[in-house]
């Protein structure tokens, strides 16, 4: 492979990782409010000098909010969960062959 098509292809598949990740977030935040709220803090939060200082703490906050939810959810879906990983599992293998 020339390394220009290996670029591209590094590049595509950063953005589709990117690009899933924020869809993730996206429902996330549609679905739940306590995403909603710890998103909105950090969007609308406080300003640049009080925002570098508690950054950390606030990415931390969001993320261990964004577990529990997540966690929540597939306990409360764990049919729906089996179904979704055996379905990503049979489409990563389509793709692969």
């Amino acid at each position: 492979m020339s390394r220009t098509l290996r670029l591209r292809r590094w590049l595509t598949d950063a953005l589709l990782t990117a690009g899933a990740l924020m869809l993730v977030l996206a429902v996330l935040i549609g679905f739940d409010s306590r995403v909603r709220e710890q998103v909105n803090d950090q969007i609308h939060g406080r300003r640049a000098a009080s925002e570098i200082v508690s950054a950390g703490n606030g990415i931390r906050e969001l993320a261990t909010t964004i577990v529990q939810v997540a966690k929540d959810q597939s306990e409360e879906h764990a049919s729906m969960m089996i179904l979704a990983v055996a379905a990503s599992v049979l489409v990563l293998f389509m793709l692969r062959t």
